[in-house]
């Protein structure tokens, strides 16, 4: 094994450490409610169901509804 194989290995063990970290993290909301203003921001906002809405790239909300269709 070279020395480029050994840090490529290292990066990618790395990066999965984060993930699961982070998956370890935040693993507790995926069963909680919505709540406060979810409900009319992404419930039941309509321009958030289909990703033909984003482009072009427009209006004032365009990277939090991005985010929002994401996370789905």
């Amino acid at each position: 094994m070279g020395k480029g194989d050994k840090g490529k290995r290292r990066t990618i063990i790395s990066l999965l450490l984060i993930a699961a970290t982070a998956l370890l993290i935040y693993s507790n909301i995926f069963s909680s409610p919505f709540l406060f203003d979810d409900g009319p921001n992404i419930v039941d906002n309509d321009e958030i169901r289909s990703l033909s809405n984003f482009w072009p790239p427009s209006g004032t909300r365009y990277a939090g509804y991005l985010e929002i269709v994401d996370s789905r």
